[in-house]
């Protein structure tokens, strides 16, 4: 960076959210939110070393955070988190119609990419961008997308500090990913708890752990494992302080399966 983006308390420097590995195995993207770049590496599978092959430039001062990979049914392998598991690795026809959704913080969208394969690198097309909420609900101000995460056809992203369900109850959004890889906004839910800044569904599908930041506390919620529908609270667990306004208390919960 030559010098601080459009955002300058949050885009002072580079700030790398997430390195994610692509559905082939062969690249590695980390979206910066302090630069406004997605930057994509290239996995040399022998020596594991990566090279940067390229960097989508997000929009000024959207801040992206987050990424996750879908693929559609019929090019999938096994599994259904995260673009079903892994495809064909020479960037062939087991990979036409990837699709990439971005979680940017700043922004507080849901960008849609279709995803080329070049064979020594990726290209990102954007193809939608579309806000975490239901038409004519604004966000809250402060309120931040976090999580970004593809389970089968739907697409779920956390909600930080947004309060929609009242004090401290913060949301999931819920998209439906249609056969050609569009999305659309299906419903909001209740997290339970205060800033989730992490998210993780379960294998089975049924249910979804949300680490909530500020309150230090890890919510299990219920999901209907067809149509992604979030449910009751069936139990939760405080973990260390609490945090405040993103800063200290839980940070990250993964499903030991």
């Amino acid at each position: 960076m030559s010098g601080p983006g459009p955002v300058p308390s949050r885009q002072d420097a580079p700030h790398p959210h997430e390195a994610k590995l692509d559905p082939t195995g062969s690249f590695i993207l980390v979206p910066d939110l302090g630069a406004d770049l997605i930057r994509i590496h290239s996995v040399n599978k022998d020596t594991g070393i990566l090279t940067n092959c390229a960097n989508h430039t997000a929009k000024p001062g959207s801040g992206p955070r987050h990424v996750s990979f879908w693929v559609p049914p019929a090019n999938s392998s096994a599994g259904k988190r995260d673009g079903s598991a892994r495809r064909r690795r020479d960037g062939g026809a087991g990979t036409q119609g990837t699709m990439m959704y971005l979680g940017s913080e700043l922004a507080n969208t849901i960008t849609a990419f279709e995803v080329e394969y070049t064979g020594s690198c990726i290209e990102l097309a954007e193809t939608q961008d579309l806000a975490p909420y239901p038409a004519g609900k604004s966000a809250r101000a402060g309120a931040k997308v976090a999580e970004v995460q593809v389970y089968g056809q739907t697409l779920t992203t956390s909600n930080r500090a947004d309060n929609s369900f009242g004090a401290n109850n913060d949301s999931l959004a819920l998209f439906g990913i249609d056969s050609t890889g569009k999305i659309s906004f299906q419903d909001l839910y209740p997290t339970f708890a205060s800033y989730p800044r992490t998210m993780v569904i379960n294998k089975a599908g049924d249910m979804v752990a949300v680490g909530n930041q500020n309150s230090a506390e890890v919510t299990v919620v219920q999901r209907d494992p067809g149509s992604g529908k979030f449910g009751s609270l069936l139990g939760s667990v405080v973990v260390g302080s609490q945090g405040t306004d993103g800063n200290g208390g839980l940070s990250s919960v993964i499903w030991e399966e």
